[in-house]
């Protein structure tokens, strides 16, 4: 909850400003280094350490689309992964939806 919040104020800052692309390519960048170098990192260790399964299953924890490939949720090399990912996607999908809304709205 407090995650959304922050990121909520983040994104309405970024609209009162006018709502351009260059700020939320900055957000996205920002977001995605905090993120996605640690996750990688782990990724590899997790692959190292207990093996990859499949290369299918590897490359789809590194896009951030094993959730939509996962016929078991129960176990893979890296299922505390799934977390991230549905963050990832909604970094890319709130401040669109924001967008949407806030220019329905004016």
């Amino acid at each position: 909850v407090l995650s959304g919040f922050v990121l909520a104020n983040q994104i309405n800052h970024i609209i009162d400003r006018g709502f351009k692309i260059e700020d939320f390519k900055v957000f996205l960048i920002r977001r995605w280094m905090r993120t996605v170098p640690p996750y990688l990192l782990a990724v590899i260790c997790a692959v190292i350490i207990f093996g990859g399964d499949t290369l299918l299953n590897i490359l789809s924890h590194i896009f951030f689309v094993q959730n939509l490939f996962s016929d078991t949720p129960s176990y893979n090399f890296f299922s505390v992964g799934w977390s991230l990912s549905i963050e990832e996607w909604f970094y890319v999908a709130f401040p669109v939806i924001l967008f949407i809304s806030y220019k329905n709205i004016n």
